[in-house]
């Protein structure tokens, strides 16, 4: 009699420590933002290739589970990306496919993060007036008042550079300076950075050098806050020509230099062969012409490395 009893107490207490069964599961869902999480890292690295295979995965698990802010997220990255890699054409196609599953969403968020990606691909094609058609369509998306999110900054951010390019820069100023007034009351400093850059490139059209090199530093703080290395190289490139410009040559040349160090520790080749290119320039500038040599002749290896397969 004790031995059934005790058999049943033991099948008792193994029953009561099996969990209950779940009534929800993300394993794939949280795989996919994990992936998401690590290609945006290696994105800010410009570690194109790496990102790219990281989005597809992500793409892939999102997809699984038909999630639709994730594959909208996803397409979005991968457009970005293949941006990044010199493939335009692959990323209008992701893109635009994220836009159409974002319009049928009919969700506001996903449709402008979307408008501003496809933006920003029409903006590296020098479509500047379709890039600023493309905005106005979606114009009302944006609220008038707070609360504000980071897509309405980068809506502003984009508008500004479509009007700059299409050399309308006192509507440019007021729109960067809409996208920096919501991004500081959102402590988005990444975007602020960006914000900043392109003030630096409006005032330096402008002919104001002074205010030009102080968005410039600004920029740079924010990036350096931000550990962007891919902003901070662009930050110190420009502000060496504003330097230069301003007549300061060993202060841009201090500020080519350290513009390339920090391209070449990201190993980004276009990057290394703008700041040699500089670099060059000023040392001839300087009468440096053993140093201008130096210069050329990396930049003329670099180059011809990168066209052997």
């Amino acid at each position: 009699m004790r031995y059934w009893i005790s058999l049943i107490l033991i099948l008792l207490s193994a029953c009561s420590s099996v969990p209950p069964p779940k009534e929800e599961v993300f394993d794939k869902r949280n795989l996919a933002t994990q992936y998401m999480e690590f290609g945006n890292r290696y994105y800010q690295d410009a570690d194109y290739q790496q990102a790219l295979q990281l989005y597809l995965l992500a793409k892939n698990y999102f997809a699984s589970v038909d999630d639709t802010e994730g594959i909208i997220g996803a397409y979005n990255a991968l457009g970005k990306t293949y941006l990044q890699l010199g493939m335009p054409s692959e990323a209008e196609a992701h893109i635009s496919f994220a836009l159409d599953i974002a319009k049928s969403s009919r969700k506001d968020r996903f449709i402008l993060q979307t408008v501003n990606h496809l933006t920003g691909v029409l903006l590296q094609r020098g479509a500047f007036s379709q890039a600023q058609s493309l905005l106005e369509e979606y114009r009302s998306l944006i609220p008038q008042t707070p609360p504000w999110a980071v897509e309405y900054s980068v809506y502003y951010h984009n508008l500004g550079a479509a009007l700059q390019a299409l050399k309308r820069s006192q509507e440019a100023e007021q729109a960067i300076s809409r996208a920096v007034a919501m991004n500081l009351e959102l402590k988005n400093f990444g975007e602020l950075a960006s914000n900043y850059y392109l003030l630096a490139l409006i005032h330096q059209t402008q002919g104001n050098l002074s205010q030009a090199m102080s968005d410039a530093e600004t920029a740079l703080k924010y990036d350096k806050q931000m550990e962007n290395s891919m902003g901070i190289a662009q930050d110190l490139l420009l502000l060496g020509f504003l330097k230069e410009r301003s007549g300061n040559p060993l202060e841009a040349f201090d500020l080519y230099s350290r513009s390339y160090l920090v391209y070449r520790a990201l190993n980004h080749r276009s990057g290394m062969e703008r700041s040699l290119k500089r670099l060059e320039e000023a040392a001839e500038k300087s009468g440096k012409s053993i140093d201008a040599k130096l210069y050329r002749e990396a930049r003329e290896a670099l180059e011809t490395t990168k066209k052997t397969p």
